[in-house]
């Protein structure tokens, strides 16, 4: 009985040794963890608001006769730095025009575009540049008004004109009803400070 008392006191002090020897390299495992997660935590995208209009509606070219289906597409995020009324830095967005075959695809150039919004919501207007795949650059300006509000966000009535540069190029009308929302969207950021 003595025998086993004395392997098990040995067994013990054996493992309490053992443990000895194995907790500082555990805890240099948890803090080179916690220097990781905190590593991923500093380059890991986060979320930032982003107002996303989406517009479906018609084109009347310059002969004025034919309505072509259209497009549009526009992604802004607040300008804090707006005084009066709610200003929109645009990031990135198209316009699309379909007539007959061919489909008039227009980036918007970003750095053109002006956009307002009353406070209230009740009317916006926007202007700016969208160039196509040949980079012709046109002008294009829309103003809306609020028909009310969805469940998808606020609904708009847009008018507008796509103008070539000098009366060149292609000219059109444009009709949209557009649905105006604010979505998070994610934003790679390396450093946060």
């Amino acid at each position: 009985m003595n025998r086993q008392i004395l392997a098990i006191g040995a067994a013990t002090l054996l493992l309490f040794a053992a443990t000895l020897a194995v907790t500082p390299a555990i805890a240099e495992e948890r803090n080179t963890d916690e220097r990781e997660k905190m590593r991923q935590f500093k380059e890991r995208p986060y979320k930032m608001p982003i107002t996303i209009a989406s517009g479906h509606g018609g084109a009347i070219g310059n002969d004025g006769n034919e309505i072509h289906r259209s497009h549009i597409l526009i992604a802004a995020v607040k300008n804090d730095n707006s005084t009066q009324d709610t200003d929109f830095i645009v990031k990135r967005g198209g316009l699309f025009i379909a007539d007959g075959d061919r489909v008039g695809k227009y980036e918007v150039v970003p750095d053109t575009w002006k956009v307002q919004v009353r406070k209230d919501s009740n009317t916006f207007s926007a202007e700016g540049k969208v160039q196509d795949k040949k980079d012709n650059r046109y002008s294009v300006s829309l103003s809306g008004e609020l028909l009310g509000n969805t469940k998808n966000g606020n609904l708009y009535f847009v008018k507008g004109k796509l103008n070539g540069n000098s009366g060149e190029g292609d000219t059109y009308k444009l009709y949209y009803l557009m649905i105006v929302h604010d979505k998070m969207m994610v934003d790679k950021v390396k450093q946060r400070e």
